[in-house]
């Protein structure tokens, strides 16, 4: 599988919790495994075909038993544990199940989920230490940022023998190394938001946010998608906010539901946050329209905004 693929089979997963969350009330704990948990652990390569994935694995140590969702192992040997929990629920290990975890000498990597946020754990080997966050990530919240998401949930297993045999991992990193060989400096064919004409320059290939985070565009709705999600993810999009409409517009860019003025749901929808979700089924003149428009509302300078061409 190449890394594009890859991308392209982890944005579907993503679309998929997207449309849960938009349309079930409440999405059980079964769903949430089965649906989303190893359906994202089975595009990065962990199968059960093959015995890298163990599903519902019972952990005894003298009276005390602990079930793990899913256990990840590399040639046969247990590497990292999954453990799913309902949505709402802290994700939070409990102290009882990690004691136990380190009792009975089970893998220090650890892996806590409701399919939405990920946690990213490390236990320490003495049963008096707390563990160790390597990482929080929201699957909705932080894609933009997707490509180093990705690094970390595959680096979280056993460094020392997963970087070494898992080709994913291979590709990511020079994935990213090139992502991030592409600064303001280096961008041979650029031309600032504000200075830039459609009909001229095309879509872009990347664009380079005032904060530096660089995003890569396949399709105009992608650069609408991205750019309100770095809006609140920064902290000018709140639910507050909606419904955000044009000047002139008879329908909701952003809304608290997926509906417009008279009740009509969006056509496409992409939530960004709880309570916030964007209409992104739109042409390429009314995604930048929509773009424009948002970065004077919220005063980003457009001149400050980079379009490598």
């Amino acid at each position: 599988m190449g890394i594009e693929e890859l991308f392209s089979k982890l944005r579907e997963i993503i679309q998929n919790l997207s449309d849960l969350l938009g349309y079930e009330k409440k999405i059980s704990r079964e769903i949430i495994r089965e649906e989303i948990v190893e359906s994202f652990l089975n595009v990065l390569g962990w199968r059960s075909e093959d015995g890298s994935l163990v599903k519902k694995h019972i952990i005894k140590h003298y009276r005390e038993t602990v079930e793990i969702d899913y256990v990840l192992r590399i040639n046969g040997i247990p590497v990292a544990y999954v453990l799913v929990y309902e949505m709402g629920e802290p994700l939070v290990l409990d102290s009882k199940v990690k004691d136990l975890l380190v009792l009975s000498r089970s893998p220090r990597n650890i892996v806590l989920t409701n399919g939405l946020e990920w946690v990213l754990l490390v236990i320490p080997d003495n049963v008096f230490e707390q563990p160790i966050m390597r990482g929080r990530f929201n699957l909705l919240i932080d894609e933009h940022n997707m490509y180093e998401f990705y690094s970390n949930i595959l680096g979280l297993v056993n460094p020392l023998t997963f970087l070494k045999q898992h080709p994913l991992w291979i590709w990511i990193q020079e994935y990213i190394r090139k992502l991030h060989q592409t600064p303001r400096s280096k961008c041979e064919n650029a031309v600032s938001l504000k200075n830039y004409v459609k009909e001229k320059h095309g879509l872009p290939k990347y664009v380079i946010m005032p904060d530096g985070s660089v995003f890569i565009l396949n399709h105009w709705n992608e650069w609408l998608v991205k750019t309100v999600k770095w809006l609140h993810k920064k902290g000018y999009i709140t639910e507050k906010d909606l419904p955000i409409k044009l000047p002139r517009g008879r329908t909701y860019i952003l809304n608290k539901k997926p509906l417009h003025p008279k009740g009509k749901r969006f056509h496409s929808t992409t939530r960004i946050a709880r309570g916030i979700y964007l209409e992104k089924n739109v042409g390429s003149e009314a995604a930048l329209k929509r773009i424009l428009f948002l970065f004077r509302k919220y005063g980003i300078n457009t001149s400050d905004v980079l379009l490598c061409l």
